[in-house]
């Protein structure tokens, strides 16, 4: 079975309209190339102005105030990062003055979930509390042999055992220190100190 039309008058119809459609096709073709390389054209054009306006900003402006825009325009420097003292010990090094780490610990202490019940200003120390259900957990798993954890499935007890700390922020030239300590004062190096550490770390960098 044909489609094609029988008559003269009909196959000429048909091949007006053919052309028809192909003209169009080709038109929107071009239409669209000229669409892609106007915005291109446009993308460069805003770029070279952006450029353009920034040497007008800068052209005035001394050496050294050219220097400190680039400073500042550049990628920031961490404002705190964890490091390792000479006995293996981590502390955090926050790049501030004791003033303003000594606030911004305390603010930290609050949101991360360490309860501060006392502080010292004069010793550089907070007195906190800090329940780590990491550590209570791998505890009740030393505990209990592999029977008693099979049968016990799906049953926890939700009272996780706060231990007492001492979180201390010391001024260092430029920077300041914070150490995480035992109740006792003495150096701590367990892993729910690490933890409250990198707690710390995550809201001062």
């Amino acid at each position: 079975m044909s489609f094609a039309p029988r008559s003269l008058f009909g196959r000429l119809v048909a091949v007006l309209l053919a052309g028809l459609v192909v003209t169009q096709l080709a038109s929107f073709a071009i239409h669209m190339l000229e669409r892609r390389d106007l915005l291109a054209q446009a993308s460069g054009m805003q770029a070279a102005q952006r450029i353009a306006d920034i040497v007008r900003l800068l052209d005035p402006l001394g050496q050294d105030e050219r220097a400190k825009l680039a400073v500042a325009a550049g990628p920031q420097e961490a404002r705190a990062q964890i490091v390792k003292s000479s006995d293996g010990t981590q502390l955090l090094q926050v790049k501030e003055p004791f003033d303003r780490a000594w606030r911004r610990v305390g603010l930290a202490l609050d949101r991360v979930g360490v309860t501060v019940e006392a502080r010292d200003r004069q010793n550089d120390l907070y007195f906190v509390r800090y329940a780590d259900p990491e550590s209570e957990m791998q505890k009740k798993d030393a505990e209990r042999g592999l029977l008693s954890r099979i049968f016990s499935f799906g049953s926890s007890d939700p009272k996780v055992k706060a231990e007492q700390y001492r979180v201390q922020v010391k001024q260092e030239k430029e920077t300041s220190m914070v150490n995480v300590l035992n109740k006792e004062g003495g150096a701590e190096s367990s892993p729910t100190a690490q933890r409250i550490l990198g707690l710390l770390h995550e809201q001062l960098k």
